[in-house]
C-alpha cells in the first residue's frame, strides 16, 4: 500500500463548502523558486552586498547543515537537473546585480537586488511566454497581450495544478546525461532515480554539463507512459519508501476533489466525449481505459488528459491544453506587475530579445547551443549519385542511421534525386550514416560516413556516396 499525506487546505472550509487546498508559493510568475514565496526565505538567500544572492564559490547554491542547497523553492534538491537551473537563475540575478552597481555606484544593496530581481523576473516571463509555450502548445495557442485587467482572477485553477501541470511527469526520461560542449558525453549517465535529492552528485559534475544535456535531447512525449524511475523508485526502492507518482496523482486528484474527466472538459466550454474512441485513435489505449474505468463518464481528469490525441502543432490534446491556455492566459492578464507593465522601450526589447541559450551561455562555460533550447533538432541530407562528382543520381539505395554503438536507429531510401533525409535524432552525439548496397553495385566512396551533432537546429550537408553501376543497370 502507498501511503498518502492529504494536501493542507483552509481549515474554514470543507464542512458546509467545498475543502479548498493552500497554495504554498506564490501562484505569480514572479522568479519565486529563486527569490522564495515569502519575505523570511528571501532575506537567508541575500548575500546583504552589492544586491547579489548567496552563492558559493564553486559558483553553486549555499547550502544547508545537511549538505542539501538553498533555494527559493524547497523542491530544489529534487533532482539535479532542476537544481541547475536554480542555480543558473540566481548566478543570472548576480550577473544583473554587478552590471547595475557598476553602472549605478550609488545605489544601496536594496536598490541593486530589487533592480536585478526584475530584471530576472522579466526574463523568466518572457522566455516562458515567448519561448516555452510555444513550444509545448504552438505558437498561436496563446492571444496577445492586451494589457493588465484587474477584473481577472489569477488565482490557481485546482485542474492545472493537480492534473493538467502534471502532464510534465510524462515527459521525463529514464536517465540524466552529461555532456560537453561538443555535444559528447563527459561523464556515466545515470538513472533518475539516483539523481534525486543527490547534491553530492551535483557537486562534482557541476550544472554546465547538464545544462548542456537538457538543451541537447529530447523530452518523451505526453501520452500515459511514465518512466520506471517515477513508477517504482520515486525516493526509493520499491518496498524500501519508493512511491509510485502515477498512483499518487491519480489519488491526490481524488484527494482534491477533482472532478471527473468528461465533467471538466463540459466546464471549461469543451463538449463532452461519447465513446473511448472519441479521446483517443490508439485502439489499445482505448480498450485499456474502457477496462479500467468502464464508461468514459469515470475516467480521472489526469489520466483522460495524458490519454488523448493531441492537436496539430501541439504536444498537448484538447483538455489539457485547455486547462493551461486558460491558466497561463490568466496568470499573465492578471498581474499588475507583468514585465510588459514594468518595462519599455530598449529595456523591454533586451528583454524579450534574451532567450535561455543566452541566459546558459553567460552564466556557464557551455557555449555551443542552439538559439531556441525547447527545440533539439538536427538534419543530416544528401545524394547517392553513380559515380563520383557525377550528376546521376540513384533512387531506392537504403541508407541507415546508426548510433555510436552501432545500433540501427532509422532507415531510408533515396528518392528520384538520390536524396536521402535523417532529421529524428533524440539528441546530440556521435552517428554515422551507412550505405547498404546490393552484389551488383559496389561503393567508390567509404561504406560508412561519420557524423557529430553538437547542437541543435543543424543541417548538415556534404554526406553523399558515389557508387559505381553495372552497365545494365545505367
Amino acid at each position: 500500500m502507498i501511503p498518502l499525506s492529504r494536501s493542507l487546505f483552509d481549515e474554514s472550509t470543507g464542512a458546509d463548502t467545498a475543502r479548498e487546498q493552500i497554495t504554498q508559493i506564490t501562484s505569480w510568475g514572479d522568479g519565486s523558486q529563486v527569490y522564495g514565496s515569502d519575505a523570511a526565505t528571501a532575506a537567508s538567500l541575500r548575500s546583504s552586498e552589492g544586491g547579489r544572492l548567496l552563492i558559493g564559490d564553486d559558483g553553486l547554491l549555499p547550502t544547508d547543515e545537511n549538505g542539501f542547497f538553498l533555494a527559493g523553492d524547497i523542491r530544489a534538491n529534487e533532482n539535479i537537473a532542476l537544481t541547475s537551473m536554480q542555480t543558473l537563475f540566481v548566478r543570472e540575478h548576480n550577473l544583473q546585480a554587478d552590471r547595475i552597481s557598476a553602472e549605478n555606484p550609488d545605489l544601496t544593496d536594496e536598490q541593486v537586488y530589487q533592480q536585478a530581481r526584475s530584471v530576472v523576473i522579466a526574463e523568466i516571463q518572457s522566455i516562458t511566454y515567448n519561448d516555452y509555450l510555444p513550444a509545448l502548445l504552438g505558437v498561436d495557442a496563446l492571444a496577445d497581450y492586451d494589457g493588465y485587467d484587474a477584473s481577472i482572477d489569477p488565482s490557481i485553477a485546482n485542474e492545472f495544478s493537480t492534473a493538467a501541470f502534471r502532464f510534465g511527469h510524462s515527459t521525463l526520461n529514464e536517465d540524466i546525461e552529461f555532456f560537453g560542449d561538443d555535444g559528447r558525453a563527459v561523464f556515466d549517465e545515470v538513472a533518475l532515480r539516483e539523481a534525486f535529492f543527490n547534491p553530492d552528485l551535483l557537486k562534482e559534475t557541476g550544472i554546465d554539463s547538464i545544462l548542456k544535456y537538457v538543451a541537447s535531447s529530447t523530452s518523451q512525449e505526453i501520452d500515459l507512459q511514465v518512466v520506471d524511475s517515477l513508477r517504482n523508485f520515486l525516493f526509493g526502492e520499491p518496498g524500501q519508501g519508493g512511491f509510485d507518482l502515477v498512483a499518487l496523482n491519480i489519488q491526490r486528484g481524488r484527494d482534491h476533489g477533482l472532478a471527473d474527466y468528461n465533467t471538466v472538459r463540459e466546464a471549461y466550454g469543451l463538449e463532452r466525449v461519447e465513446s473511448f474512441a472519441d479521446i483517443t485513435s490508439d485502439v489499445g489505449v482505448q480498450e485499456t481505459l474502457a477496462e479500467l474505468y468502464g464508461s468514459v463518464d469515470n475516467i480521472d481528469l489526469w489520466v483522460g488528459g495524458l490519454a488523448e490525441d493531441h492537436l496539430d502543432g501541439s504536444s498537448m490534446g484538447e483538455t489539457f491544453q485547455t486547462i493551461v491556455v486558460d491558466q497561463f492566459t490568466r496568470l499573465r492578464d492578471g498581474d499588475r506587475l507583468w514585465y510588459q507593465n514594468v518595462f519599455s522601450g530598449s529595456e523591454l526589447r533586451r528583454i524579450e530579445q534574451t532567450s535561455l541559450a543566452d541566459i546558459i551561455v553567460r552564466n556557464t562555460n557551455v557555449t555551443n547551443l542552439q538559439d531556441n533550447v525547447f527545440f533539439t533538432t538536427a538534419e543530416v541530407t544528401r545524394r547517392v549519385v553513380a559515380e563520383s562528382g557525377s550528376d546521376t543520381s540513384v533512387e531506392g539505395i537504403e541508407i541507415q542511421l546508426l548510433n555510436d554503438e552501432g545500433s540501427i536507429l532509422a532507415s531510408a531510401l533515396t528518392d528520384s534525386e538520390g536524396r536521402y533525409l535523417f532529421d529524428d535524432f533524440d539528441e546530440t552525439g556521435d552517428y554515422q550514416i551507412h550505405i547498404i548496397l546490393p552484389s551488383t553495385l559496389v561503393s567508390i566512396t567509404s561504406d560508412s560516413l561519420d557524423v557529430l551533432i553538437s547542437r541543435g537546429g543543424l543541417r548538415l550537408r556534404g554526406f553523399d556516396f558515389a557508387i559505381s553501376l553495372a552497365d545494365d543497370l545505367v
